[in-house]
């Protein structure tokens, strides 16, 4: 597997494969070119109803690469075993054509004369090409680094919290409901009952909360609240908040700590509630 991504991004068989045609390097590149461009016509003219040149022409690219493997054992072991001459109608390799070109066998040289000519386009390109292809993917690896840089930055965003509360309305809506990543379930505190949700995570600096209120209880939500910020068991700001009700489409409430320390807790203390009493969908950190 190493060998193979080493070659991904190296082409290094490939340059092997055009060093050792020797000091007459261009005839091995002119061979190959040739497989590469009957292959391309053989398939253009297939598309274009004209079956019989491209068999021709197909038959043409392998039997250049025969030569060209023949000449260069480098590289025939780069393009691997090539297929043996098939017979057409009983007798030979040449189709007659005046008797029609079978569409299927047709199909399948074309497959396999254009998966063979790939296999040599670097040496049909030359140095240059090749030179050309290396660019290309190690352009491809810088980018898959970035978006896997993305992807770590956005995860590392993602804070794992942990929850509990002074009181629920009863099991199936408890404190964990609030941090589970899912905003339709919902912690309720008991009607017309004040409350608070503890949210703890691993001590860091964090800029902003944001609360969800409760989904899918109408008649529950936040209404006005006092966030406060705490390091262990010190309490380092107190912020006042009030949050819309939700009807329909979730209307988060973000909350920005304004706090310079690393924390690792947040109380958010209910006060008044929408409808029968309070509830939270959603808490989240960043």
């Amino acid at each position: 597997m190493l060998l193979e991504l080493r070659e991904f991004f190296t082409l290094g068989r490939s340059d092997r494969a055009a060093a050792a045609a020797g000091g007459a390097e261009p005839a091995a590149e002119r061979l190959a070119r040739l497989v590469v461009q009957r292959a391309r016509a053989a398939e253009t003219l297939s598309m274009h109803g004209h079956p019989a040149e491209a068999w021709r022409l197909a038959d043409e690219s392998l039997a250049l690469l025969r030569e060209l493997t023949a000449q260069h054992a480098s590289v025939a072991a780069l393009v691997g075993a090539l297929p043996d001459a098939v017979e057409v109608n009983g007798d030979s390799a040449e189709p007659r054509f005046d008797d029609g070109v079978d569409e299927a066998s047709l199909r399948e040289k074309i497959s396999t004369v254009t998966a063979l000519a790939r296999r040599v386009d670097g040496l049909a390109r030359g140095r240059e090409g090749r030179r050309d292809l290396r660019w290309q993917r190690i352009g491809a690896l810088v980018c898959m680094a970035l978006v896997a840089a993305i992807v770590g930055v956005r995860q590392a965003r993602i804070i794992k919290l942990t929850a509990r509360c002074s009181a629920s309305y009863d099991v199936a809506h408890g404190a964990q409901n609030a941090v589970d990543g899912y905003i339709a379930s919902t912690w309720v505190l008991p009607d017309n009952t004040p409350g608070w949700l503890d949210v703890s995570f691993d001590r860091r600096a964090v800029r902003v909360l944001e609360v969800v209120n409760a989904q899918g209880l109408s008649n529950y939500g936040v209404r006005d609240a006092t966030v406060e910020l705490y390091q262990g068991a010190r309490l380092l700001r107190s912020i006042d908040v009030s949050m819309a009700a939700t009807i329909g489409t979730p209307n988060p409430t973000r909350v920005p700590l304004v706090v310079t320390q690393p924390i690792d807790r947040i109380r958010i203390q209910v006060k008044t509630w929408h409808g029968y009493g309070g509830g939270i969908g959603e808490v989240r950190v960043e």
